[in-house]
């Protein structure tokens, strides 16, 4: 019988074949691949399984809100970046509670009677009178280029960016039929949503979406901004001032993504690290 080579001999030669590994190339032992217990090779090895895609939500103005809201519908295991442009928030909540009060005080001091028949009348009022004057004028004005030019030089922070192009590019899509009903509809649906659910005030919403695993919020808004002025949104956001991110963009105004473009995606890729 042949002689059995020693431990030393065979030590030897497994050194030897590591030195032959090709230079770059980075041996990882079969420990980290595989289980302790053959009989566990069948079962799924979470650690191996992919991350899940990060979603990116967006939202302007008083699509802020929609944002949120849509955040709280996903899935809480999902990776959530929220980017929050000239948001519209801290109006809804002053609004209800005021409501709330009149509310309050009117069932101290009038039957329950009276005010179903003021919320009847109201609605009344507002589907045959409101909503179809409205209509009727928003219809009228946003096929004039003076309409566009005359907005969007309040909107953004400086009039002179304002060309004929862009007033072209916001009168096309707005001469769609049926427009001016959706237009109302949603900012009816923002600012006087009637669900239980959404009579939180902004700040309530905002925390419970910051309360969500492996999400953050961040804030673009311009220097300029008329509609919703900085201060108030810095007033909104002072509260959260250590979890969400403001970023100011100098000489814009509402619509930052419109006026400068390459300035607002520069921005966007460093808010989103990218």
């Amino acid at each position: 019988m042949g002689k059995q080579p020693s431990n030393k001999k065979m030590k030897k030669s497994q050194d030897q074949k590591k030195d032959e590994t090709e230079p770059g190339v980075q041996v990882v032992h079969e420990s980290t691949f595989l289980n302790e217990d053959d009989d566990d090779d069948d079962k799924p090895n979470s650690n191996n399984s992919p991350p899940q895609p990060v979603v990116v939500l967006m939202g302007h103005s008083m699509g802020a809100i929609t944002t949120l809201r849509m955040a709280l519908l996903l899935p809480s295991t999902v990776p959530k970046r929220i980017v929050l442009v000239a948001p519209a928030l801290g109006l809804r909540g002053k609004r209800r509670r005021r409501r709330q009060r009149q509310m309050t005080t009117s069932a101290t001091t009038q039957p329950r009677r009276n005010s179903n028949l003021f919320r009847r009348a109201n609605q009344f009022l507002t589907n045959r009178l409101v909503d179809p004057l409205a209509t009727y004028i928003l219809r009228r004005a946003v096929g004039r280029p003076g309409f566009w030019r005359a907005g969007l030089g309040v909107a953004w922070g400086d009039a002179q960016r304002v060309t004929a192009a862009d007033v072209l590019r916001f009168q096309w899509p707005a001469v769609g039929r049926g427009w001016e009903k959706g237009l109302l509809l949603f900012s009816r649906a923002q600012l006087q949503s009637s669900r239980r659910e959404d009579m939180d005030d902004d700040h309530v919403l905002l925390q419970k979406v910051l309360c969500l695993p492996n999400t953050t919020v961040d804030v673009i808004y311009g220097e300029l901004d008329p509609v919703v002025k900085p201060a108030v949104i810095q007033r909104f956001f002072q509260p959260f001032n250590e979890t969400v991110q403001l970023v100011e963009m100098p000489g814009l105004g509402h619509d930052p993504f419109e006026e400068d473009v390459p300035a607002f995606v520069e921005v966007l890729q460093k808010v989103l690290n990218y």
